[in-house]
């Protein structure tokens, strides 16, 4: 994992996730404004981004950060914003001693528990694509480009053609197992999942979500 962040680092903390296939600056430029008036937390995930090491687990993500803040003694954030794979990482981050976070935003969090069948497929369609990819240079960024805009497309097609199959494989298996923990009542209150009418992950959501 490699940490980075933007702006003045005595300033409140803003810890940004990632989804797949992107990096920590692409949520810096989502942040926008805001990096103004915070210090913004914004890691490039393990085989993510600029990162070369290998995703094992969403658990291990949140223990390098985790790590990380209580050396930097920033044990208090303002905000946890994840999104997809990131918000898999976010939700176990949350669930560490001694932390305090005051809000938390998970975007289209996978919330599913213990989805083997699911797990499998998504493993082989994944590890069927990135083969093709890597087979055939810029393809992704071509196709990922006409998905997600000229923005985004471009850098996520090279990612994807980066990311080792470890990696897809530990990625894969953070996403299809992503229940998430018991959390104190006054933090509870404060965590909020947001999914657009079309995500996949829309009905794992509402199932495990009570309010």
């Amino acid at each position: 994992m490699i940490i980075q962040t933007y702006g003045d680092e005595r300033k409140p903390k803003l810890l940004a996730l990632h989804p797949m296939l992107q990096d920590g600056e692409s949520m810096v430029l989502l942040a926008g404004r805001l990096r103004e008036d915070y210090c913004i937390i914004a890691p490039d995930l393990s085989g993510q981004g600029n990162d070369r090491g290998e995703f094992e687990s969403a658990e291990q993500e949140a223990q390098a950060l985790y790590t990380y803040l209580k050396e930097k003694d920033w044990l208090e954030l303002q905000l946890v914003y994840g999104a997809s794979l990131g918000a898999a990482v976010g939700i176990k981050l949350l669930a560490k001693p001694g932390l305090k976070v005051h809000t938390a935003v998970f975007d289209g969090c996978p919330l599913y528990r213990d989805a083997a069948v699911l797990r499998w497929v998504m493993t082989k369609v994944f590890l069927s694509k990135h083969r093709k990819a890597v087979k055939h240079p810029g393809l992704s960024a071509q196709k990922l480009t006409k998905l997600y805009g000229p923005q985004a497309g471009p850098s996520m097609g090279k990612y994807f053609e980066q990311v080792s199959e470890a990696s897809i494989r530990g990625i894969v298996a953070a996403c299809s197992q992503c229940s998430f923990p018991q959390y104190p009542k006054e933090l509870e209150q404060r965590v909020y999942f947001e999914y657009g009418s079309g995500d996949g992950d829309l009905r794992a959501g509402r199932k495990n979500i009570k309010k």
